[in-house]
């Protein structure tokens, strides 16, 4: 799943390291970017992101067919 070339990015937020990388193997096959973000306690933020992603795409008429790509900067 992409957008503007770009691979929608899935977090995954997990306490167990092994359970993070299945997730993140499934995500991969399913045409995402994984991105693994931590401890599940982490989670609580990304409930927040789904909410702001939810405001703007329905409170917002943003439209529904839209998704988050997180692009880490380097240099």
């Amino acid at each position: 799943m992409t957008r503007a070339g770009q691979r929608v990015t899935c977090f995954v937020a997990s306490d167990h390291e092994s359970a993070a990388d299945a997730v993140a193997a499934i995500a991969q096959g399913a045409g995402f970017a994984p991105h693994k973000v931590g401890p599940l306690k982490v989670a609580r933020h990304l409930e927040a992101m789904a909410h702001l992603n939810i405001q703007l795409a329905v409170g917002m008429k943003g439209g529904t067919n839209a998704a988050l790509v997180y692009h880490q900067a380097t240099g």
